[in-house]
């Protein structure tokens, strides 16, 4: 998988990142910092986030890309770790 995986992730993040994350989109805009679609494989090793970030993005996805996405949010998420949607 990923080495180094960043601890903090804004998913959807688009133009507008939080501040101290590392940004995830399926678009380039500046500040992305990783483009990628989430309805694939995600690239992180299991337990190794400490915190997720999703805002505006649930809606564009079905039930079953929902479902993935917090499949993936929880394979990937450490122990005690938060998401925020």
């Amino acid at each position: 998988m990923v080495s180094g995986t960043p601890k903090r992730i804004d998913l959807g993040c688009g133009a507008v990142k939080r501040e101290g994350f590392f940004g995830v989109d399926r678009i380039a805009f500046d500040g992305v910092d990783l483009v990628l679609d989430l309805s694939g494989p995600w690239p992180w090793d299991d337990g190794t986030v400490s915190e997720y970030h999703c805002s505006h993005v649930l809606e564009h996805f079905d039930a079953v890309g929902r479902a993935h996405l917090v499949n993936e949010m929880y394979r990937t998420l450490e122990p005690g770790g938060t998401v925020t949607l």
